[in-house]
């Protein structure tokens, strides 16, 4: 599993369409995950090379889904919405 965590491990960002802002996501060794700053109460329910589904405290499913062994997307079942997954430049 430890190998798996590694493949979501980092320091995203998405844009909401919608509202055209921007939101920064990190995902950590231990698989927690922050939006904008605020840690998501909840836990990861599933984990494979293609996607980590994520339960939040409300019942509602966060799912990051990747390819090529990088994070592509991110689904907000609350919001119905998918975002496409930016990777910050590192300068």
């Amino acid at each position: 599993m430890l190998e798996l965590a590694q493949l979501y491990t980092g320091k995203f960002a998405f844009v909401d369409e919608l509202t055209n802002k921007s939101h920064q996501l990190i995902v950590n060794p231990t698989l927690a995950i922050k939006i904008d700053g605020r840690t998501l109460p909840g836990q990861v329910v599933g984990i494979t090379t293609d996607a980590l589904t994520f339960l939040d405290h409300y019942g509602y499913q966060l799912i990051i889904t990747a390819k090529e062994g990088h994070p592509v997307t991110v689904y907000d079942e609350a919001e119905d919405a998918t975002y496409q997954i930016i990777v910050p430049e590192t300068k």
